[in-house]
């Protein structure tokens, strides 16, 4: 019978039907143990928990629970400034890009952490020239590459775009995908499938508001962007 007890006399009781399918060594929870997956030898108490696989590894009740690692870490380390992240998960890494400080400026860096907490290569710079200031980044992942999204001031300025390889090699040349140059705050993007959605705040309606437009794959406004909001200030 499918319990603790050795009724046959074998010296235990996993080599009972559906005790231990998965012969990991854990009672199956329907009978009575605690392996929660007894098909999945990797799953039972006391197993490593493996981040965004969709599996209860460690049997404690929360899929991908969270993983306390043996310490923090500065993956990208610098003496310069460093400053507002932000970060997606690729399926095998996280996917960040950050502001540093560079000259008299801020500009945009990509960076890539493996699952562990360690970079998994050097930072890679995806905005402008030095001097100039770039300020606060999104990052989407679409399967295939990374598309990221920040403002850049004054003439040319703006929300802009680049979309980047893996390896964080550029994709899609950076580019200014709105039309207003003092604009470009708090950007946000995701990727639908087919195409980047980003919504930030500019100040072509004074003082603020929000406005949303679709980005291609190849870094292009789609359509013209639009107001999203419609009170006199939206933020």
């Amino acid at each position: 019978i499918c319990n603790a007890i050795d009724e046959d006399c074998t010296g235990s009781y996993l080599d009972d039907p559906g005790a231990d399918d998965d012969s990991d060594g854990y009672l199956d929870a329907s009978c009575g143990g605690n392996d929660c997956l007894d098909t999945n030898a990797a799953a039972h108490p006391g197993a490593t928990e493996i981040c965004s696989d969709g599996v209860d590894e460690d049997c404690d009740g929360k899929v991908d629970g969270l993983i306390t690692l043996a310490s923090e870490d500065r993956p990208f380390p610098t003496t310069s400034y460093q400053a507002d992240p932000n970060m997606v998960w690729t399926g095998s890494e996280f996917a960040m890009c950050f502001m540093e400080m560079i000259g008299s400026g801020y500009e945009i860096f990509l960076g890539r952490i493996g699952a562990s907490g360690v970079a998994a290569a050097p930072a890679a710079r995806a905005s402008g020239s030095d001097g100039d200031s770039s300020w606060g980044c999104s990052i989407a992942w679409t399967g295939s590459e990374r598309g990221v999204v920040w403002q850049e001031p004054g003439p040319g300025g703006g929300l802009w775009f680049g979309s980047f390889s893996p390896t964080l090699a550029p994709v899609a040349s950076a580019a200014q995908v709105s039309t207003y140059s003092s604009g470009g705050d708090e950007p946000v993007v995701v990727w639908t499938g087919s195409e980047y959605g980003a919504v930030w705040e500019d100040t072509r309606v004074s003082p603020r508001s929000i406005y949303f437009g679709r980005i291609s794959t190849a870094g292009t406004l789609v359509g013209s962007e639009v107001r999203a909001s419609s009170l006199y200030s939206d933020y």
